[in-house]
């Protein structure tokens, strides 16, 4: 599907004025490259990632004028798979915090309901986060051992599932959740759920 960015950012800054989600937009997209298995694939990087030329203030005001020097693995990986990237997002500063709320450049907002937040620290990824079946894509390209990361993992990750539409054997899984995440500033039906 051939999709036009223009119309795309244009349609970004129209609902973001509310959001909140990203905090910048990259403006020359007609360069990127456009084949491989992200081709084509809209993409909003969380903005303590490293893009070359681009800011990278990981939500903080100190950081507020840096400057990439290089991108990342991850980024470099994006690149070469066609996955076209339309700006950085929203965070709590320097990733301290759970609802995008501490984020020096304002609160991100959850656009199904703006009285509420997205989560976080990655509040601005996830007020944009639409079909797994593009996730699971960019999870094959992404995944694996970055080299230039003393923390990252060494055995090459594999999805969990073949088809993300399959049907879950709910009775074989254990979800655990500290009793600390169910407490404080949760909407009382989520509370009720667990």
């Amino acid at each position: 599907m051939k999709i036009d960015y223009q119309k795309l950012l244009d349609r970004i800054k129209e609902e973001d004025k509310n959001i909140r989600a990203f905090l910048s937009l990259r403006k020359d997209l007609a360069t990127e490259n456009r084949a491989g298995a992200l081709a084509d694939i809209p993409i909003a990087i969380k903005a303590n990632i490293n893009i070359k030329g681009e800011n990278c203030s990981t939500g903080a005001k100190i950081l507020a004028n840096y400057i990439a020097p290089y991108d990342a693995t991850v980024i470099k990986k994006l690149k070469a798979s066609g996955a076209v990237i339309v700006g950085l997002t929203n965070m709590d500063e320097f990733a301290m915090g759970s609802s995008t709320e501490n984020s020096a450049f304002g609160a991100t907002k959850n656009p199904r309901d703006l009285t509420r937040v997205p989560g976080g620290s990655s509040g601005g990824s996830a007020a944009l986060a639409t079909n797994v079946g593009d996730i699971k894509k960019v999870f094959s390209v992404i995944r694996g051992e970055d080299e230039r990361d003393a923390t990252s993992q060494t055995q090459n990750a594999k999805p969990k599932t073949q088809n993300h539409n399959s049907k879950l054997k709910t009775d074989k899984v254990k979800i655990g959740i500290p009793k600390g995440f169910v407490e404080q500033g949760l909407d009382d039906g989520v509370k009720a759920a667990w």
